[in-house]
């Protein structure tokens, strides 16, 4: 099986980084320096033909990173929030001949819904945690997990299994749910993208900084699921409460970047 190419096309928490109007010294650093600490909202890609979330960043990620989205073939949600789900760019859907597939919970569906291209241009899969869905074309394997997000809806993670590599995304959580933590058990992970809007914070307000992140990591590591060998990197970055890209005590993602599948 040919081999896939993951990639970041956002890193930052739903405020983006620089921030509009903010004088933070994330921002100010961003600003004079540019590269890594310059943050769309949280996206990912594999290849061309798979995205998972499509945020109010969705049109300059496509052009920033070359994708054409004629070539989309799969869209996965992690829950609704607008940062992630950004419905009016979905809309030029229409212009396409074919349908799209597009996975997510409850919630997603009921925002899709209210659009007139939903039943038009849409093939919705509704997801729960254990789903699992797989991209034959890709050679890739997809099971939804339960986050930890908001009350209001069950948000999801992602497990991506391809050519024996595991990547699971977890942004947009606090901590692990165990019934997550117990599916995962003996499952080893490759990366791992964590939620980090907290920066170096020790909170839990609908998300996780680095000291959650490691203690998540130490159950995880209990139920085999994560070693030495396991490549870590937060995202999500909030800009407030964070510090500029060199100088987290954890190596973050950023936009741009590429892992081979």
């Amino acid at each position: 099986m040919s081999r896939s190419i993951f990639k970041v096309l956002g890193s930052a928490a739903a405020a983006a980084i620089p921030t509009l109007f903010c004088n933070c010294e994330v921002c100010r650093y961003a600003r004079k320096h540019g590269g890594k600490d310059v943050r769309l909202r949280t996206a990912y890609a594999i290849d061309d033909n798979i995205r998972i979330d499509f945020g109010p960043d969705a049109l300059v990620q496509s052009i920033k990173f070359g994708l054409d989205g004629l070539n989309l073939q799969h869209l996965f949600f992690t829950h609704s929030h607008e940062d992630h789900l950004f419905a009016m760019d979905l809309e030029t859907l229409m212009r396409r001949e074919e349908k799209i597939n597009i996975y997510g919970n409850e919630a997603v569906k009921n925002v899709l819904a209210e659009w007139y291209f939903f039943e038009e241009r849409i093939i919705f899969h509704l997801l729960e945690p254990g789903s699992k869905v797989d991209i034959p074309e890709s050679g890739i394997t997809v099971t939804a997990l339960q986050g930890n997000h908001i009350p209001t809806e069950t948000t999801l993670f992602y497990l991506f299994e391809k050519n024996g590599k595991r990547l699971l995304i977890a942004n947009d959580t606090m901590e692990i749910p165990e019934c997550t933590v117990e599916k995962l058990a003996g499952i080893h992970l490759d990366y791992i993208f964590a939620d980090c809007t907290w920066g170096e914070n020790d909170r839990q307000v609908g998300h996780m900084g680095i000291p959650v992140i490691k203690r998540q990591l130490e159950k995880l590591r209990r139920v085999g699921a994560v070693d030495d060998a396991t490549a870590v990197y937060p995202v999500h970055i909030g800009h407030h409460w964070s510090l500029p890209h060199d100088q987290l005590s954890m190596t973050p993602a950023y936009d741009g970047m590429e892992i081979e599948l």
